[in-house]
């Protein structure tokens, strides 16, 4: 604090019959400063008040503001100095005001409002070695604290930035991964209801092989079956057909006996040749029946000739006999 302001009053004055509130305001300003001076600063402040009841002073507000600040009440001094720089018309006094108030700045790191109030106080009183050094002070500790503001805030940015980014990164990698859930959901669903179709297609495709199978067997049966019929009614017309070849030959060999007997007799009717059937055979089953039928024949000429043989022999044994 710079200076208190001394107010001599006799006490006598305020006790006197015909004071007026100038009277009684300048008192209790010198009740305030004598207990200022003895450093009871709360009862200072109370008379400080009390006479400020009585008008306002700008060297009681300043009194009461010093009285303030001794008691660190920073704050509500701040408040008093600032009204003495507004209402006094006394260059010293603002001058010693804006000085105290650049010190409260200086304490509370406002080094702006510091650098601004010792200002004010060097336009009022430039030779004042004290308030210019304290100037010079705070312009340096707000360089300094300017440039831990940018730092502080270039990495408050650089933080938020990178928070930003990673809320960024994560929201994409988010909506990326959404994304690709959904794209897994949509191809495994894609993929079981392929693989239904693909089952349900091989069911069928088995379903009509195992019927084309049937069918084929079936068709296998039946065609079997119908060889069987039609070789067994071809071994019956062959059968039939030799039995009626044997006895044509044998009606032969008997017109033959009778040739050399008298003729006379009516003509013999000549033996007729069996009618071939259409054949409904394909030509592989053609060729195998002709060839069985060729089998047949040889066999059956076998037959024939042995019992031409045959009976020839009884025939001259008949003539010998």
């Amino acid at each position: 604090m710079r200076k208190i302001v001394v107010i001599v009053i006799f006490l006598s004055a305020l006790l006197s019959h015909g004071q007026t509130r100038k009277d009684t305001l300048q008192a209790f300003a010198n009740l305030g400063w004598n207990n200022y001076e003895k450093g009871d600063y709360a009862a200072a402040e109370k008379y400080f008040r009390q006479a400020l009841q009585f008008g306002n002073s700008d060297t009681v507000q300043y009194n009461l503001a010093a009285s303030l600040l001794q008691q660190n009440r920073k704050n509500e001094a701040l408040e008093h100095f600032s009204q003495v720089a507004k209402i006094s018309t006394n260059d010293s006094l603002k001058a010693d005001a804006w000085h105290n108030m650049g010190n409260i700045y200086f304490e509370k790191k406002q080094y702006d409002k510091a650098v601004e109030a010792y200002k004010n106080s060097l336009r009022l009183r430039p030779g004042d070695d004290e308030t210019r050094y304290n100037y010079a002070l705070a312009k340096e500790k707000l360089k300094q604290q300017q440039k831990q503001n940018k730092n502080k805030k270039n990495k408050k940015d650089k933080k938020n930035k990178n928070n930003k980014d990673n809320k960024n990164n994560q929201n994409k990698n988010h909506k990326q991964n959404k994304k690709d859930n959904r794209n897994n959901k949509d191809n495994q669903n894609k993929n079981q209801d392929q693989n239904k179709k693909n089952r349900k297609d091989q069911n069928q495709q088995n379903k009509n092989q195992k019927n084309k199978d049937q069918k084929n067997k079936d068709q296998n049966k039946q065609n079997q079956k119908n060889q069987g019929d039609k070789k067994k009614n071809q071994d019956q017309d062959q059968n039939k057909g030799q039995k009626k070849d044997d006895q044509q030959k044998q009606k032969s060999g008997n017109q033959k006996d009778k040739s050399q007997q008298p003729q006379g007799q009516g003509n013999q009717k000549q033996p007729q040749q069996p009618k071939k059937q259409k054949s409904k055979l394909s030509p592989e089953e053609t060729k195998r029946l002709l060839q069985a039928l060729k089998n047949k024949e040889n066999q059956t000429l076998k037959k024939v000739k042995l019992r031409k043989a045959k009976t020839a022999k009884r025939k001259k044994s008949e003539k010998d006999w």
